[in-house]
């Protein structure tokens, strides 16, 4: 066949058979889950045309695989066996989940299954795609004087921080499960769930109460990031939105690293397509914070710091294997690991990052340069950790990391507990679950490992479904062309048009994502392909450190949603560096062996061990000290001594409201002084479920969180929507705790210069 070693001819026919494949083959694979009746009907009765086409267009390039040169088929031999690869993953896939193994909603005993995080529009990657190329091949054009200045290596990660910082400070806050819109009396934004957590810790550590909060007592969660959420305060105000453009600035370090670390395993080119890629996801979280459950940059939620912290760990290691020489990369990934682990506590699995590090150098028969260096990284792991284990062993008595109940309960999940063992394999499971989900494993009684099974599926899945799922692109221009009336190409239209973002979804792929999951697979097999020729055992770093820590999860009974944050990055640059290599391919770029820098000769004093240590001791000392050196501003002497001016001489209250606070106090209330933290008025039957408190009452309150002498939630029955109450008001309050709120009777709000502003009682009868 001449013909098809012509260059432009084999080409034209290629990309025809292609768009007939992608075009046909998803056309055809849609048409009886169409929504539009008029577009269902066509596609039904085009669909025998259609799959004619998709076979017929997969024939061509089979007979253009056969009839093409020796070079051109050298050339196109990874991309030809990646997708058989990418075919065999997905039919495997598609197996396991018609049987029932991925996601299923969480029952007693199966752990906690999460569905899919924001998703990444296949517009989207083509679009960033065509980004990268342009700019790539404006660069080969510019003049050598314009290339000497504009290749300092500082300027391309500069502009990525840039455009993820424009691009997310852009989009809108929006009202989700861990972000309240402005309510009535400030109209402001509050933190809900989770975020309200950890905002309400670092307020008490702002207030002098240290970190604190009445649901874990000093026993304290993700406590660095509480401690940056104060940062950000001190920097820019006591609100929310005050700290919002400081969380953004700090999260857009994460693409830049993501490019960091491609560039250094793959290419520049890859790494920019991979920054693009993960800007465009979480401006699509933005987007979807309304729609589905996400964990995006505007939230006050831990997730995307950790997965900026796996990234920190990762490019450090890379350092480490380019000068295994140089001790300082293991003592700055030692407290890198220390740092992020009291962000999350799962990124303990990062740890194995010193095994996959002892592969590479075992290699290079370098295992005498890994064992220095993984006792200093555990040096300095230990030099940033131990401040805050000694504090905690000061106010608790107990040694722990995070949490004691938190750390033993996944310990109990990875090594069984010694009061109920750990049933072995192949034993029953110890409860049955009745139709766990429609259509998959009725009635039976799985084991632990069965469990186990469905998270690891659904993990995979996760770390897969968030890349383009469906040909919206396709669709929605054949139902514009069909219909007449223009088609929804927005995220929201994308996730509304396919079930993996919710409860119902049985866990089954559906028809139409098919062919796209079969390309993202083959993109994401030609991209370990090319790490692996590029960079060797140190281009499967990220990949290895995906897989354990999903592992990890499963073994722990976790599964899906910003639980993997942390990692899914990982798919991301792995369909960036295949993107980039198809490119080569086609462009008739050769497959040069290309590996690490590698400079063993650079190595390091002592003195800057030792110096690199005593930073990271300092900066791990910055949390306990914290607690120690800002002063306590609401004590409970101060309560008591504002108290008895209000009963005083000089007192505002009346003859009869004195009397009525001493009734009070004589049944036994309670006197606390702080400050009140995003106040919030919800009439008769309003309310918000989740942590917080702020539950449905049926009568109208204020509500808002005291830290202070103590740190409580509170209920100020009655008042109007218009109160006067601003936030982060200094208040004394007198009630009862009759349950897991304190229900105030009477708040006295102080300006700054604690001068008495009003006096408020509580009306009504719950009063």
């Amino acid at each position: 066949m001449a013909w098809g070693q012509q260059r432009r001819v084999a080409f034209g026919l290629l990309g025809a058979s292609l768009i007939g494949l992608w075009e046909g083959g998803n056309l055809a694979l849609y048409a009886p889950a169409a929504a539009e009746p008029v577009m269902r009907a066509v596609l039904l009765r085009l669909r025998p045309i259609l799959f004619l086409g998709a076979v017929l267009s997969l024939e061509l390039i089979l007979l253009l695989w056969l009839g093409a040169s020796s070079d051109a088929r050298r050339r196109w031999r990874p991309s030809w066996w990646a997708a058989w690869a990418a075919l065999a993953v997905l039919v495997a896939f598609v197996w396991l989940t018609e049987r029932g193994w991925g996601y299923m909603e969480t029952v007693q005993g199966s752990g906690e299954f999460r569905l899919v995080e924001a998703p990444l529009l296949g517009v989207q990657v083509a679009l960033a795609a065509a980004v990268v190329a342009v700019l790539w091949w404006a660069w080969g054009h510019l003049a050598r004087d314009w290339k000497r200045r504009l290749s300092r290596g500082w300027l391309l990660p500069l502009a990525i921080w840039l455009l993820a910082f424009a691009l997310w400070s852009a989009m809108p806050l929006k009202a989700s499960w861990f972000a309240d819109p402005p309510r009535p009396p400030n109209y402001t934004w509050s933190p809900n769930s989770d975020a309200y957590l950890y905002e309400a810790t670092a307020q008490s550590l702002l207030a002098g109460a240290g970190l604190r909060h009445p649901q874990w007592g000093a026993a304290v969660l993700r406590p660095l990031y509480s401690g940056l959420l104060a940062l950000f305060h001190v920097l820019s105000g006591p609100g929310y939105e005050d700290i919002i453009p400081l969380q953004v600035a700090f999260l857009a370090l994460a693409p830049v690293l993501l490019y960091a670390v491609t560039r250094r395993l793959a290419s520049s080119a890859a790494g920019a397509l991979a920054a693009l890629l993960m800007i465009l996801r979480e401006r699509n979280a933005l987007a979807l914070a309304d729609t589905i459950t996400v964990s995006h940059p505007k939230l006050l939620m831990a997730d995307l710091p950790a997965a900026l912290g796996f990234l920190l760990a990762v490019w450090l290691t890379l350092r480490w294997l380019e000068q295994p020489r140089n001790r300082v990369y293991p003592v700055l990934l030692g407290g890198a690991l220390g740092a992020f682990l009291l962000v999350r506590l799962e990124s303990f699995v990062t740890w194995g990052l010193l095994l996959l590090v002892g592969v590479v150098l075992f290699r290079r028969r370098q295992m005498a340069l890994w064992w220095r260096g993984a006792a200093l990284a555990a040096l300095a792991f230990v030099a940033f950790v131990s401040p805050w284990v000694w504090r905690n062993w000061r106010m608790t008595g107990q040694v722990y990391l995070v949490s004691p109940g938190y750390e033993q309960a996944i310990w109990e999940k990875l090594f069984g507990s010694p009061e109920e063992p750990q049933a072995s394999g192949g034993s029953p499971l110890a409860m049955r679950v009745q139709a766990v989900r429609p259509g998959g494993l009725q009635g039976e009684e799985l084991g632990g490992e069965g469990y186990r099974g469905r998270h690891f599926v659904n993990n995979l899945g996760n770390m897969l479904l968030y890349l383009p799922a469906a040909p919206q692109a396709v669709l929605s221009g054949f139902e514009t062309l069909v219909t007449r009336r223009p088609a929804d190409f927005s995220a929201e239209a994308y996730v509304r048009s396919l079930p993996y973002w919710w409860s119902e979804w049985d866990g089954r792929l559906s028809a139409v994502s098919l062919l796209p999951l079969w390309l993202n697979l083959t993109l994401l097999a030609l991209g370990l392909w090319a790490l692996w020729r590029r960079s060797g055992w140190a281009g499967m770093i990220p990949a290895g450190l995906a897989l354990i820590y999903i592992a990890a999860l499963t073994w722990i009974g976790r599964s899906g949603g910003r639980w993997l944050l942390e990692v899914d990055w990982v798919s991301m640059m792995l369909v960036s560096v295949g993107v980039v290599e198809a490119g080569r391919m086609a462009l008739g770029g050769e497959w040069l062996p290309w590996k690490m820098a590698h400079t063993a000769a650079v190595g390091s004093s002592p003195r800057e061990v030792w110096v690199a240590l005593a930073v990271v001791f300092l900066l791990g000392l910055a949390l306990p000290l914290a607690e120690q050196v800002i002063p306590r501003r609401y004590t409970q002497a101060e309560a008591e001594r504002r108290l008895t001016a209000l009963l005083g001489d000089a007192s505002p209250l009346s003859a009869a409201e004195k009397a009525e606070v001493q009734r009070l106090l004589d049944d036994g209330a309670s006197v606390w002084l702080g400050r009140a933290l995003y106040p919030r008025f919800f009439a008769a039957g309003e309310g918000m479920e989740g942590l917080g408190g702020m539950h449905k009452r049926p009568y109208s309150r204020l509500e808002w969180f005291l830290v202070g002498s103590a740190n409580l939630w509170v209920v100020f029955p009655g008042g109007e929507r218009e109160t006067r109450f601003p936030r982060t008001a200094d208040v004394l309050i007198v009630g009862m705790q009759p349950a897991d709120y304190f229900d105030v009777a009477l708040t006295v709000r102080y300006g700054r210069a604690r001068q008495l502003v009003d006096v408020l009682w509580a009306v009504g009868e719950e009063r």
